[in-house]
């Protein structure tokens, strides 16, 4: 390979890593200084993340948490006459290992350091942390989510309005240009409208604003 091109190859990662770091620590996704009032700890990414002993049991690249084992209450039928999952896919229930209001957000399968393995999860610090029991942010409280978009579900192009996948999404969304950029094997999840990683100006990690709805009408032509 060209060297120049690799030189140039090699300043273009390290500056992306460089800008998701500035966009991570700057959301409520940094976890590191709640944790740290009751451990030493100062990474961010680990409470996610891990390079090693990673969850198999999800696509999530590296998960560093355990999976809840709640059997939750999904959104069901819809109008359109489709159907959700049983219970969330891996690609939500990620997310909803903090987000169900139950699990402990400090806790992780591969601990900083050197024999912190657990495959169960274990805490890090003193005591578990949930979160906040609000609706707002433990989205699956109570292992409830009748009442919020429906999440592993299919993408049925004409069921409730819904525009072909082909199509371009309306406005600028982060990490996506066509609806197919949403889904996971043709189903909406949790990412399909938020990006962890992201600090949208709105705190709540939409992929896109949705001024004038124009997130909902990216895939509902209402």
């Amino acid at each position: 390979m060209n060297p120049h091109i690799l030189i140039a190859a090699t300043i273009f990662m390290f500056m992306s890593v460089l800008d998701l770091d500035a966009q991570m620590s700057q959301t409520p996704h940094n976890l590191s200084d709640i944790v740290n009032q009751s451990y030493d700890n100062n990474q961010m990414c680990v409470f996610c993340h891990t390079p090693h002993a990673a969850e198999q049991t999800v696509d999530t690249p590296l998960w560093n948490k355990s999976l809840p084992d709640t059997q939750f209450s999904m959104y069901g039928e819809t109008i359109a006459g489709s159907h959700t999952s049983n219970n969330p896919n891996s690609y939500s229930m990620v997310c909803l290992s903090c987000h169900d209001g139950a699990s402990s957000i400090n806790s992780v399968v591969n601990a900083p350091g050197s024999g912190g393995i657990n495959q169960n999860g274990a805490d890090m610090g003193l005591a578990p942390i949930l979160m906040r029991p609000s609706r707002n942010l433990a989205i699956g409280l109570n292992g409830d989510l009748k009442d919020d978009h429906p999440v592993s579900i299919l993408y049925i192009p004409g069921k409730a309005g819904l525009r072909p996948i082909s199509e371009p999404l309306i406005g600028e969304w982060k990490g996506a240009t066509y609806i197919s950029d949403l889904l996971r094997n043709g189903r909406v999840e949790c990412g399909s409208c938020h990006d962890p990683h992201y600090a949208d100006p709105n705190g709540i990690f939409l992929r896109n604003s949705n001024e004038h709805s124009q997130m909902c009408l990216s895939c509902h032509d209402k």
